[in-house]
């Protein structure tokens, strides 16, 4: 009966301190939310951008390797100096990976490192090729390259 007493006594005070303690978990979970949303749009702008830097350099790495392997197979230019632009474009391109690569998954580093080493490949492929060889080497690096991609855009997530 004591019990009974003391609520039917003290029922707007009660009322008034289960309120204030809800009102206050409220406060905390919308804080804890609110942190967590802006943590989540932070991440992945920054992953969104930095992938898009990503295939932007690599898209540049691309047309110079096109235009770079023609002018050597050409006698345009030596190889050493065919090495020397297309390894700047390369450290760039290896630059914006390794941005990139904090944001990443173990699959998308893969597919990543993947892309980076067969920008290495082709440049000694197209050393070893011959003029009409190039045009063939190029193509299927692009072939592979273009797979791994598509791959890596269709599963981009954080």
């Amino acid at each position: 009966m004591r019990f009974l007493d003391f609520l039917s006594k003290n029922w707007s005070q009660i009322t008034v301190v289960i309120a204030a303690i809800g009102y206050l978990l409220k406060v905390i979970l919308d804080f804890n939310i609110r942190k967590k949303e802006i943590k989540f749009e932070y991440l992945y702008k920054e992953k969104a951008g930095s992938f898009q830097g990503f295939l932007i350099c690599y898209q540049n790495f691309k047309t110079l390797l096109i235009q770079e392997a023609y002018k050597y197979k050409h006698n345009g230019t030596s190889f050493s100096e065919f090495e020397i632009t297309m390894n700047n474009s390369k450290k760039e391109l290896e630059e914006k990976l390794n941005f990139l690569i904090m944001y990443c998954s173990n699959k998308e580093k893969e597919s990543l490192y993947s892309i980076l080493n067969s920008c290495t490949f082709v440049l000694y492929e197209i050393k070893k090729t011959d003029t009409d060889g190039v045009e063939q080497a190029l193509e299927e690096t692009n072939k592979k390259n273009k797979v791994i991609i598509e791959k890596l855009v269709k599963n981009f997530n954080l």
